[in-house]
């Protein structure tokens, strides 16, 4: 019984594009023979279905103490065209952030998109794109590496009884944006709408998601992001070596 899109009775047949695992019982009786790599199998775990795919964007971060560092960008889609719109998205982020944060913090938006399905965890394509190497000017003191803005993305999704919700740390802000320990009000406003003007612009762009990653019990999820939200307090990281 092979797979034409949809439901397959057994793991491992092929579905159009990506692949995603739903978790089942032992196997159903079938008029058909399961595939050799699951003959003697006891315990399927998993139908096949198609999925939702996801593109991501990378931003690296160097040049201060404790960096290197990374930041994954989520969008909806599995296009070359749609890699192109994601990267702009994040790029528009960091061209806007670049101004506010002080030397000699580096932002490189990699010129290289990764496709993946949502479900596995499996890449499934790469993508050249216009990256971009974005080099703070401000002479103002930093705040301490450890110490990065973080945005959170709410998304409606629920998984294991919990909202789906993410976040980008982001190093390297000037000092002059805190107030008593953390971000001065006006900051943590002016963040977000940077957020919603650049990563949530979704309008001709790309759609910002979240990513619930898949365990051994239950598939990855994606979850179109609906708000953003800068933090007041900030987030706190630490190498290794710390």
């Amino acid at each position: 019984m092979g797979a034409t899109g949809g439901l397959s009775p057994y793991v491992g047949e092929t579905v159009p594009k990506t692949l995603a695992y739903w978790r089942v019982g032992r196997y159903k009786k079938s008029s058909a023979d399961p595939p050799q790599s699951n003959v003697g199998a006891k315990r399927p775990r998993f139908y096949v279905l198609e999925s939702d795919p996801m593109i991501r964007i990378d931003a690296v971060y160097t040049g201060l103490p404790g960096l290197p560092g990374v930041s994954g960008f989520y969008f909806a889609g599995d296009t070359a065209t749609q890699a192109d719109l994601a990267v702009e998205n994040v790029k528009s982020f960091f061209t806007e952030y670049i101004s506010n944060a002080s030397s000699p913090l580096s932002v490189v938006v990699q010129p290289q998109a990764v496709g993946v399905n949502a479900a596995t965890g499996d890449v499934f394509d790469f993508f050249v794109v216009d990256g971009q190497t974005l080099t703070a000017a401000g002479v103002e003191e930093p705040v301490t590496s450890a110490s990065q803005i973080n945005i959170r993305y709410v998304t409606g999704g629920v998984v294991n009884n919990r909202r789906v919700i993410g976040r980008a740390l982001v190093p390297g802000l000037r000092a002059a944006f805190t107030s008593d320990g953390g971000l001065a009000i006006a900051a943590t406003a002016a963040f977000t709408t940077l957020a919603e003007t650049t990563l949530g612009d979704s309008v001709g762009r790309g759609q910002h998601v979240v990513w619930s990653r898949p365990t051994e019990t239950r598939v990855g999820t994606m979850h179109d992001v609906t708000s953003y939200s800068c933090q007041a307090k900030f987030a706190v990281l630490r190498s290794r070596r710390d």
